[in-house]
């Protein structure tokens, strides 16, 4: 619930070409059938345990599809 969008990235693969905006209306002639779509969010976070900090933390989730 802390998260705020202002400190998120995100990269789009359309089939090998990156897109590091929301808006990769320009990646739509890379989508080829049977090539991937593939979506990176990363988020910079502090890590503490038991008070000791981990000052280079980044949560990072990403998600392939097969474009059909």
């Amino acid at each position: 619930p802390g998260l705020t969008g202002t400190n998120i990235s995100l990269t789009v693969v359309i089939n090998g070409t990156s897109f590091t905006s929301t808006s990769c209306t320009t990646g739509a002639a890379d989508m080829t059938q049977g090539t991937l779509a593939q979506v990176t969010a990363t988020y910079p976070c502090v890590l503490a345990i038991y008070g000791m900090g981990v000052p280079s933390c980044t949560l990072r989730s990403q998600a392939s599809e097969l474009i059909q």
